[in-house]
């Protein structure tokens, strides 16, 4: 057991093409979920994240993140604006010293690389899909 925080992407395939539509075990593909990024017990980025999207509320629920908020989660990571150690616990989040390797500038631009990416496939000019990305964790 541990946080584990997940970026998913979903991509929703337009209802007024239906003929065309992949199917699945005889049913009709509507969406296409995308693993986008995964954490385990980086506590400091789940804070940043549910301390500023969400209204102090923090109960493993869908987080939806548009491209700019997106871009500034990658900003506060490469920046290293993520909340301090001491601002971080949990009964699952893990430890300071397992959040050290995380704090590390390569390691947080890879990080961050992830949110980009996130951010531009939102970008991404696609008329015909409709594009969503939420963050989530379970513990």
């Amino acid at each position: 057991m541990g946080l584990d925080m997940y970026l998913i992407g979903d991509e929703y395939l337009p209802s007024w093409d239906v003929n065309n539509r992949p199917k699945r075990d005889g049913y009709e593909v509507t969406s296409y979920r995308l693993d986008m990024g995964y954490w385990r017990k980086h506590a400091p980025l789940h804070c940043y994240i549910t301390n500023t999207y969400t209204p102090g509320v923090d109960d493993c629920h869908e987080i939806p993140l548009d491209a700019e908020q997106l871009r500034n989660i990658a900003a506060a990571l490469r920046n290293n604006a993520l909340p301090d150690d001491d601002d971080c616990h949990g009964f699952f989040f893990g430890t300071p010293e397992m959040w050290t390797e995380d704090r590390v500038a390569g390691v947080r631009a890879e990080h961050a690389a992830v949110f980009e990416r996130a951010a531009a496939w939102l970008d991404e000019d696609r008329d015909d899909v409709w594009r969503s990305v939420f963050y989530q964790a379970s513990w």
